[in-house]
């Protein structure tokens, strides 16, 4: 039997990388802020024994002409194509704190696209590694910024993690405070493993979460069209600039037709 796929969605920067090297039980590296290679919509694909991870990057969009349409299109592509084989599971990832716009925008780009995994979704909230009563203090403003695009979430669909790090060790004292922190790294990652094959064992099979109109081309630009609009809001988006990227990115059947259906829409 194949293992559990399980999909990690969120921003860039809250920590996917190291949610998914807590599952997989890799070496858990510095904090992933600056390592989501600025790629909207592309994705890497873990394998263990145990669980198929499908860590995505940010979602919240292309910013500051990080990704051009054309290779935001083409990332977008493959990570539908790879989502045909169904989820058991999805992980909505988000730093403690002040939810900000980026966040919004995150988690309606993953509600719309991937509508079907709305039973499926948990949440995982990183840096709570000093404030272990955060999401007690905090339920009821994590439930009100959910609730929209998920509907109320039970206590039991969030987790709350930390993986702390002092990246330069140079000192005793450097040292014995990373030993502190490399028992509250394998803490979380426990409970986030354990957090996971729970979900698992309540979803046996993966769900279909998306249909094979997906990934028709006026559907998908369609939907690249939507993210644009959310992201950067409605009087920015650049029909000429949009329609342009869409025929940069060369990829089969995305002709002026579709194009055109998409601006309608």
């Amino acid at each position: 039997m194949a293992p559990p796929r399980i999909l990690i969605v969120g921003k860039m920067g809250v920590g996917k990388t190291t949610v998914s090297e807590a599952l997989i039980e890799a070496p858990m590296t510095a904090d992933d802020s600056c390592r989501d290679a600025k790629k909207p919509y592309e994705y890497i694909v873990h394998r263990s024994s145990a669980w198929t991870i499908i860590d995505t990057s940010g979602l919240d969009g292309i910013s500051n002409n990080e990704v051009s349409i054309s290779q935001a299109l083409r990332n977008l592509h493959g990570l539908l194509q790879e989502s045909m084989g169904g989820y058991h599971a999805a992980l909505f990832v988000i730093r403690a704190g002040r939810f900000d716009l980026s966040d919004t925008a995150a988690l309606q780009i993953f509600a719309s696209v991937f509508a079907g995994l709305r039973d499926r979704t948990q949440v995982v909230i990183t840096r709570c590694e000093n404030d272990e009563d955060w999401l007690e203090e905090n339920h009821g403003f994590c439930q009100k910024f959910f609730s929209p695009q998920l509907g109320v979430l039970p206590r039991e669909r969030f987790v709350c993690v930390g993986f702390p790090y002092i990246k330069h060790v140079k000192t005793d004292r450097d040292r014995a405070q990373e030993t502190i922190f490399a028992h509250e790294r394998a803490e979380s990652a426990d409970r986030l493993r354990a957090f996971v094959a729970g979900i698992v064992s309540r979803n046996a099979e993966p769900t279909n979460c998306l249909s094979s109109a997906s990934l028709k081309p006026a559907a998908l630009l369609h939907q690249l069209k939507m993210m644009l609009i959310q992201i950067h809001g409605l009087d920015k988006f650049d029909r000429k600039a949009f329609a342009a990227g869409v025929r940069g990115a060369h990829l089969p059947d995305f002709d002026d037709a579709a194009i055109q259906h998409a601006l309608k829409g």
